[in-house]
């Protein structure tokens, strides 16, 4: 896979439960454990996504869905790479 793709999907994941304190299933509103909300951040698929209504970080609103929980959750895209500089003489 791509790495970008990888990276973007963890920072997704990392989003999402900073975000997201507790989800509820719509059906019997029943709270998910912590092993249930893992699994849900591993294999839901970004099903809808559009730009933040407010904000200027370019921040998205992404609908996640498993087949069975559907929930919302905001996105923004980093960039983790560090700047690499040669220093003359510089050994790594």
């Amino acid at each position: 896979m791509n790495p970008l793709f990888l990276r973007s999907r963890l920072i997704l994941v990392a989003v999402a439960c900073l975000t997201c304190g507790l989800f509820a299933v719509a059906a019997d509103e029943t709270t998910l454990t912590k092993e249930q909300i893992r699994q849900f951040l591993l294999t839901a698929k970004v099903v809808h996504s559009e730009p933040a209504k407010k904000g200027v970080t370019n921040t998205l609103r992404v609908t996640l869905s498993d087949g069975t929980v559907t929930h919302d959750a905001s996105f923004q895209a980093i960039d983790v790479r560090k700047n690499v500089r040669s220093l003359p003489g510089a050994r790594i």
